[in-house]
């Protein structure tokens, strides 16, 4: 195969990990996949929190569009 193919390959491959992982945090849920023939489970050590917008600045941006 190409180097560049590689590459391109390996950019999606950590850009879906990085995908995977995000829904797992806000999912609270583990994240489970293969690694070396094993089975290997990790439970993201971070937790999604929903955060309060301010008002002001979601009606500023509705109107500029």
């Amino acid at each position: 195969m190409n180097d560049d193919l590689i590459e391109m390959v390996l950019k999606a491959h950590k850009k879906s990990f990085q995908r995977a992982f995000e829904t797992a945090v806000r999912t609270g849920t583990a994240l489970v996949f293969a690694r070396d023939g094993k089975i290997v489970e990790i439970k993201p050590p971070y937790r999604y929190e929903l955060v309060p917008t301010n008002k002001h600045k979601v009606k500023s941006r509705r109107r500029k569009k």
